[in-house]
C-alpha cells in the first residue's frame, strides 16, 4: 500500500476541522482574515524585534497588521463571491476560440 499525499492531507483537514472553534472560525471570513493577520502581526514582530526605529515593534506590527487586515479581507471577499457564483476558476480544456487548434495539435 502506497502513501497518498493527498488522502493524508484530507484526513488532516477533517480532523483539524472537528473542533468548533476551527470550524467557526473557518466558516467566516472576517475571523479567517482576523486570524490570518494576527498570525502576520507576531511574525513581524518576532522579525524585527532587534530593529531600532523611533516608533517600535508594536507601532510597527500593528500598522502593517491593519494594511494585512485590509488586503485579507478583500481578497476572501473575493474568492468568497467565487465560490457562491458556481463559475468554474479556470477554463475547461477543449472550449474557446482556439479548442479546434489545440484539440487538434493534440491529435497529431
Amino acid at each position: 500500500m502506497s502513501f497518498n499525499v493527498a488522502q493524508a492531507i484530507d484526513d488532516t483537514t477533517n480532523w483539524f476541522l472537528k473542533a468548533q472553534v476551527v470550524k467557526n472560525i473557518a466558516k467566516s471570513s472576517i475571523a479567517t482574515a482576523v486570524v490570518i493577520t494576527f498570525i502576520i502581526m507576531l511574525m513581524v514582530a518576532f522579525v524585527y524585534r532587534d530593529v531600532e526605529t523611533e516608533e517600535g515593534r508594536h507601532v510597527l506590527a500593528l500598522r502593517s497588521g491593519f494594511w494585512c487586515l485590509l488586503i485579507v479581507l478583500g481578497l476572501l471577499h473575493l474568492h468568497q463571491k467565487i465560490l457562491e457564483t458556481g463559475e468554474p476558476t479556470a477554463p475547461v480544456v477543449g472550449s474557446g476560440q482556439f479548442a479546434p487548434v489545440i484539440i487538434k495539435s493534440l491529435v497529431d
